[in-house]
């Protein structure tokens, strides 16, 4: 989670830079054409400026593109890890044996279980970032059926 924060920062502080850079280039094209209709650039100057500072925009353009299609994929995955995180107990509870073991050596380092019930959960990353809070392994693990046998509380 704090990797996605931290990449976001960094991926905003460069979409920003990419943008003023675009900004200036289109700056730069205007400022070309007045010379040129003021007369003081020739046709030739005019063409082979145009070309480099088309060149300039495409390279800015395509890097804007991958910061923003880089930014759209840590979302996806944070929205998909975070959807998988509320309601991880649920589809625990609908899966088989295999599955179960699957999502045990996938999410957990470590699963201390005394007296039928978990007592301590290790778990792998990202795991560790989403789970972390012991609000959330309060809720996930010790209150949701699943993940420990069930047990008369009578």
């Amino acid at each position: 989670m704090a990797e996605a924060i931290a990449l976001q920062g960094r991926n905003s502080a460069e979409r920003t830079a990419i943008v003023t850079q675009l900004q200036r280039v289109e700056t730069e094209r205007r400022q070309l054409l007045d010379a040129y209709y003021a007369g003081a650039v020739d046709v030739v100057t005019l063409r082979t400026e145009q070309e480099r500072i088309s060149r300039e925009a495409r390279r800015l353009q395509e890097r804007l593109a991958s910061v923003d299609a880089s930014l759209e994929e840590w979302q996806e995955v944070l929205g998909t890890a975070i959807r998988f995180a509320s309601d991880c107990a649920a589809a625990y509870r609908r899966a088989d044996d295999r599955i179960r073991t699957q999502f045990n050596a996938a999410m957990f380092e470590e699963l201390l279980v005394r007296a039928g019930r978990v007592a301590e959960a290790r778990y792998r990353p990202p795991f560790d970032l989403l789970f972390g809070m012991p609000r959330f392994e309060y809720q996930c693990l010790v209150g949701g059926a699943g993940f420990e046998p069930a047990t008369s509380s009578v």
